[in-house]
């Protein structure tokens, strides 16, 4: 029996033959249903270039009446690297006792160079490879995370980085996992590492999954409400906030902010997607989305800004997510401790202006393209390397990149529809960098006032000509402040968002 482009709720089952689910179809036992088979059934889910066969178990966590007699096959198609940047995957099981050699990686004897297989380390801040530099089986693999060092297995809820030099379909088979999975013990390792509390878990069933789904059981216990997952097609990370899907068999980073992390992923959250390795999540909050393009290296880094006023100047868990690079250019928004893959502010976009951080990989040409703006305004691109302003909406930013550049290049400011904005003689633009405050003005101004809001004067300056010098304010806490420029024609005022 063969089930094509149809997704199935059904009661109990009786069959003695076997049943093949085809790329981009499905299977859906309903609560209380069962898939019984009166002999060595086999339920096979298949997996090609186009898409994955999904299996979504409906009844309530634990339940031991889906699993066929003669067990499953679960396909996993992998497309082989192209380059050193692409062909990377994150991968989990979604069966038990899924052994990883040799079906996945050959421990036997020498491991080919054609094979990559890694876990991540939280408290080395490193990935730690299956083979070791004479390509042997590195005896250290399996920390922590096997019975038997020699014998390595997958393990449920875990997530893996893999790679293959050419196109590979791979195989789990033994039994469905049926059961929420609890993921507890996630460390925060101090001293600061370069990673401190990433961890890389897995979807753990035959089916996507619904990231921290509103009204569900995910249980997340000091770990950040976004995660992100490994996109091959840009060779970086892109944010997965709540409601989002994770593919079927698909690895997904969570970051945890203080020790110990714990989280449930639980059965309920199952859903039939047929993703092939990623999706962006939907954005209900007024965002705007930048990408920074990599056209000879054909990677792309995504950074995300949102505005919400329930949100914290500083980094907040329920909203923010850290910045992960891959080997696309490294593009992000910033503070003075801390780089942003997504940003939420708690001010309406034309109260602040955003620094925005760019470091180039290997490629020297690059363009910054705005991808969606829902906010109404109109959003301008400094470049400060080169005193130019560009309106995004108008088309990508074309520009080159050296080393020696200062990563603290860009700054995003706004304007309203049919206005312009700083490159069309918009009054004056603050902007943060680091403890100090900046300037710049395209009218004549002759004094400069900072207040907090409740009114209370921090500083004051004369200005001599339209750019003022950095305005130190170290010992100025976080918060919104009001800067007032003031002239013979009158005075404006501009709000933006001090976070140290």
């Amino acid at each position: 029996m063969r089930f094509k482009g149809l997704i199935l709720a059904f009661l109990p089952l009786f069959l003695q033959s076997q049943i093949v689910v085809q790329p981009g179809a499905g299977i859906v036992v309903g609560n209380g249903a069962k898939l019984s088979t009166s002999g060595l059934l086999t339920l096979t889910l298949q997996s090609t270039a186009s898409g994955t066969g999904s299996f979504v178990d409906q009844n309530p966590s634990g339940s031991t009446n889906v699993n066929p007699a003669g067990g499953v096959i679960v396909q996993r198609y992998i497309p082989g690297w192209s380059d050193a940047n692409h062909g990377w995957h994150f991968l989990s099981t979604p069966v038990v006792s899924q052994a990883i050699s040799p079906g996945f990686v050959d421990i036997s004897g020498t491991i080919s160079s054609n094979q990559d297989f890694y876990r991540w380390s939280e408290p080395f801040d490193t990935w730690v490879n299956i083979k070791n530099a004479s390509n042997d089986y590195n005896m250290g693999f399996g920390e922590l995370y096997f019975s038997n060092d020699n014998d390595p297995h997958f393990q449920i809820g875990k997530g893996y980085l893999v790679a293959y030099g050419s196109n590979a379909t791979k195989q789990f088979s033994g039994v469905f996992n049926l059961s929420d999975v609890t993921v507890s013990g996630l460390t925060y390792t101090t001293p600061v590492h370069t990673y401190l509390g990433w961890h890389l878990l897995g979807n753990p069933y035959p089916a996507a999954l619904i990231w921290n789904k509103t009204g569900g059981s995910w249980n997340l216990s000091n770990i950040d409400a976004n995660c992100q997952i490994w996109n091959e097609s840009t060779a970086s990370y892109t944010i997965i906030t709540a409601n989002g899907i994770i593919p079927a068999m698909n690895g997904f980073m969570v970051h945890v902010s203080a020790h110990p992390g714990s989280l449930t992923i639980p059965k309920s959250a199952q859903t039939q997607n047929f993703t092939a390795w990623y999706k962006n999540s939907d954005e209900k909050m007024q965002h705007i989305i930048l990408k920074a393009i990599d056209p000879a290296g054909q990677t792309a880094q995504e950074t995300i800004i949102r505005f919400n006023e329930l949100a914290q100047p500083g980094y907040d868990g329920d909203f923010d997510s850290q910045f992960l690079p891959g080997f696309a250019p490294q593009f992000y928004s910033y503070t003075e401790t801390l780089k942003y893959a997504l940003n939420t502010l708690p001010l309406s976009p034309d109260a602040t202006a955003i620094q925005l951080g760019f470091v180039k990989n290997s490629s020297s040409v690059f363009n910054i393209t705005m991808s969606e703006n829902t906010t109404g305004k109109t959003v301008y691109l400094r470049d400060k390397n080169l005193g130019i302003d560009h309106q995004l909406s108008e088309g990508p930013y074309f520009f080159s990149a050296a080393e020696s550049d200062d990563a603290q290049r860009f700054i995003l400011h706004f304007g309203t529809l049919g206005q312009p904005g700083l490159a069309g003689h918009y009054p004056f633009l603050v902007y943060q960098n680091g403890n100090k405050l900046c300037f710049q003005s395209n009218s004549h101004f002759e004094t400069i006032h900072i207040f907090d809001l409740s009114g209370r004067l921090i500083h004051s300056q004369k200005l001599e000509n339209s750019d003022l010098q950095p305005i130190d304010l170290r010992d100025v806490q976080n918060g919104i402040l009001i800067i007032r420029a003031s002239g013979s024609s009158g005075s404006l005022n501009q709000k933006v968002v001090f976070v140290r």
